[in-house]
Formats: C-alpha cells, structure tokens, sequence
C-alpha cells in the first residue's frame, strides 16, 4: 500500500445511481462489495468485466471515474503500483475538467495519487498532490472540517518520511483532535491518524504514549471485517514495533504472527506488506534465540520481496537492502 504510515480505505459509496446502464450498474456494484469483502481478484475481474461493456463509460464522467479509482484501489492492495497509478490517472482525467461538482471523488484520487508518489521516495510530488486537493477543498467546501484535517494529516505523513517529526507532530495532534471532534475514535480516519502518530512517538522516544495511541487504535478495530480486517495487521505491525522496542519480546510475537496470518490470508505471500510482516517474525525469532526460525522467516520475506510486483519496479531507483531491512 502507498505509504507505510498511512491506512487509506475510502471507498465510494451509492455507485448504482451515476450509472446509465444497468448491467453497468450491477457489476459495478459487485465489484465493490467483493473490494470491500478483500475479495481482490475478483473484484479486479468484475470491474474489468463492465469496463469492457458496449455502453461503458457511456456519457456520465463520475461513472467511468468512480469505476477506475476502485480497479485502481485494489491494484494498490495487491502491491500492483504501475497498474494503480494508471488507473488513478485515468480517473483523474474525468474528473478533471469540473472539479466544483466531483471534488470529493477527487480528493479521493489525489491522496491515492499522493500515496503511490511517497511510496517511491517522490516527496515532492506527493507534497504538491495533496496542497492541490488542500487548495480545491478550500475553494469549494472550506466548512468540511474533516476533509481539511485528512488533508493536513496526509502532509503530516510526507513530513514524517522526511524526517521533519516536529511539524509532523503537530498535524498529527490537530488532526486527531478535529476527527475525534466530528467523526470520533472508531473512525477508519482516526485510527490511521493515531497509528501515525505512534510511530512518530516512537521514534522520538516517547514509548509510553506511542503504546497508548496504537492500543486504543486497536482496540477501536475489535470489530473490523472484510477489507478493513487489512486495517488491524497494520496496526499490529506498528504494536509489534512498540512492543520490541519496549523489551516486550512475547507480546510483539503475537502481534507479528496475528498480523502475518492476516496478510497472508488477504494478500498473498507476494507483497511488500506480508514481507514486513515475516521481517517483524524474523527480528523477534532472533530476540528469543530461535535462530532457525528467524532463518526461515528471512528466506520467506526475501521470496515474498522477490515476488512483489511494485518492488521489482522499484529496484531500478531504490537500494534493495533498505527494502530487505523494512525502510519503505
């Protein structure tokens, strides 16, 4: 998924009624429950399927868009980033030209955008994704409290990657307190903020209230299900690195085993993500003097950095042992 620190599940809801054609409409819809469900391949198949349709995208732009920035969301799931980035353009480029009418759709595909560009250390670029979307929510909805505080989070994020953690910190804290206000803890949105948050205190030191933020964001994702259960293996991924970096060996074990069958159930063996999770496995084997387990972790995380579609992409600009370290 684009940024390591960032969770971004915003999927587009009522897709039935901005489509002309009912067959569209139909696979369109179950397209999305099966994204929805973390049934990914086929929900790539079935969003295929209805853009190959006669009447598809017919003259209704938000269809055609909302239809490529969910076969695009899935791409990112599955590690796919040069097929993501496509589909993310071509969204875009429908709603591009009436930004007043479409813009919550296209702050959807900019921060995704933003995600991708971060993703491959262009920092820049995901910097001015996101002060573009900054600048359209302000033109067109500047009494959208909570669209404005996602947005400062996101800069937050890139800020966090670059290592600036005091301006950061401070996005992080204002966002966290605008989406308490309006949405409150068990929002999808403020459980990322918090595991955010509590890498940075971590890596400042601040152990304490790092444990603090990523266990109540644990505990506001007891109920998850479908595509949000990916949600909980990251944030167990952030627990485990609290927990290690805490002298915690046991806990942190079960965090990285929880969060491996997790990802391993809905990803695949072939994905960054379910790679951190086997390093996270190999890092605490090694604490607790299982040697020839931490072996087999490291050969399975190699195989599934091997097997990952964006990271063989990446290899051309990224040095492949900060990839093989976690430092992604």
């Amino acid at each position: 998924m684009g940024l390591r620190i960032k969770i971004v599940f915003c999927l587009i809801s009522g897709v039935g009624s901005i489509f002309a054609d009912d067959s569209a409409i139909d696979r369109i819809q179950q397209g999305s429950r099966l994204l929805e469900q973390g049934k990914l391949v086929a929900a790539i198949e079935t969003f295929q399927s209805a853009m190959r349709g006669p009447n598809f995208p017919g003259a209704n732009e938000l269809s055609a868009a909302v239809a490529h920035y969910h076969l695009g969301w899935a791409y990112t799931l599955l590690d796919r980033d040069q097929e993501a980035q496509a589909e993310y353009g071509k969204a875009e480029a429908f709603l591009n030209p009436r930004p007043e009418f479409h813009y919550p759709h296209l702050m959807r595909v900019l921060e995704s955008e933003a995600s991708l560009e971060a993703k491959r250390r262009q920092y820049q670029r995901a910097r001015a994704l996101v002060e573009r979307a900054e600048s359209i929510v302000a033109s067109l909805a500047p009494e959208n409290r909570l669209e404005i505080a996602s947005l400062s989070v996101d800069l937050g994020a890139i800020d966090q990657l670059e290592g600036k953690l005091d301006r950061a910190s401070i996005h992080y804290r204002q966002g966290l307190a605008v989406i308490e206000a309006v949405a409150g803890r068990s929002s999808a949105a403020w459980r990322r903020v918090a595991n955010n948050f509590s890498l940075l205190l971590l890596h400042s030191g601040q152990r304490d209230e790092a444990a603090y933020y990523i266990n109540e964001a644990l505990r506001q994702s007891d109920t998850l299900i479908g595509l949000d259960w990916g949600v909980k293996a990251k944030l167990l991924l952030t627990r485990f690195d609290v927990n290690i970096a805490s002298g915690r060996k046991q806990d942190a074990q079960q965090d990285a085993t929880q969060a491996l069958e997790i990802l391993m159930e809905d990803l695949g063996a072939s994905n960054r993500l379910t790679a951190e999770a086997l390093l996270r496995c190999q890092q605490v084997s090694r604490a607790l003097g299982h040697k020839a387990e931490a072996r087999a972790y490291g050969r399975r995380a190699k195989e599934a950095l091997d097997g990952s579609p964006s990271v063989q992409f990446e290899r051309s600009t990224i040095n492949v042992a900060e990839l093989r370290a976690g430092r992604y």
